[in-house]
């Protein structure tokens, strides 16, 4: 609190939810195949299936790039600015 009428700027990061606790964040709910593809990737060498990883992992690349455009595209392509007479 500041009483002086002193302007503070910062920054705030929200921290996601760790889904161990069984709530689900955002982007595992909005993205299900791109962690499905990363665990399959990450997992590859200790199941035994080596030969399926360059397929897992070109999924998860895919996957995740289009995510990436999808969320890029949800925070820039907003409805557009209008002016007000007043």
């Amino acid at each position: 609190a500041v009483t002086d009428g002193t302007v503070i700027a910062g920054r705030y990061y929200q921290k996601a939810v760790d889904i161990s606790s069984g709530a689900l964040n955002a982007a595992f709910n909005r993205y299900p195949d791109v962690w499905l593809y990363a665990a399959l990737a990450e997992s590859a060498p200790f199941i035994g299936e080596d030969a399926r990883l360059p397929l897992w992992k070109s999924q998860y690349a895919g996957r995740l790039m289009a995510a990436l455009a999808n969320e890029r595209q949800r925070f820039t392509h907003g409805s557009r600015l209008t002016q007000v007479a007043r």
